[in-house]
């Protein structure tokens, strides 16, 4: 598995010249370039709006109580598909296009078989040791060192 990962990472940049090269010979180097500049404009924009969209629903999972595994893996999938769409190439824009889809994250969860894992900590839990005013007090650093 690691070895296909590095070849498709070395195939990639000669894929992407290719199709820059095939897209180019047919509507020009200008329009080429604009279309790059359109999709990596696209991508900040996605990435922002969904960004933000998954956010809220994390926050309000959180406020609910509820772990927010789904939130996370959103999350990432949304992080990874906006990189892949600033990311200057058509292949890796139109990969970066249908992960900003919520069904093909899905999918491409359940095919990959990703399993993952949410620690949530919440505050209050048995771990808090409660204080009243009178049991409080702030020592400053140069009183604990005359006391030594």
């Amino acid at each position: 598995m690691p070895a296909l990962i590095a070849l498709s990472l070395l195939a990639l940049p000669i894929v992407e010249i290719a199709m820059f090269i095939v897209v180019g010979s047919y509507i020009g180097v200008l329009p080429t370039i604009g279309l790059i500049l359109a999709s990596s404009i696209a991508g900040v924009m996605l990435l922002r709006l969904q960004g933000l969209g998954n956010l809220a629903r994390l926050r309000s999972a959180m406020e609910r109580g509820d772990t927010p595994t789904g939130e996370v893996a959103d999350g990432a999938m949304i992080l990874l598909a906006g990189l892949l769409l600033i990311t200057p190439g058509f292949i890796t824009g139109a990969l970066g296009l249908l992960l900003f889809i919520p069904q093909v994250r899905k999918m491409f969860w359940k095919l990959a078989g990703f399993r993952l894992a949410v620690v949530a900590t919440r505050r209050g839990g048995p771990n808090v040791v409660d204080l009243d005013r009178n049991e409080y007090y702030r020592e400053t650093r140069r009183q604990i060192d005359h006391d030594d």
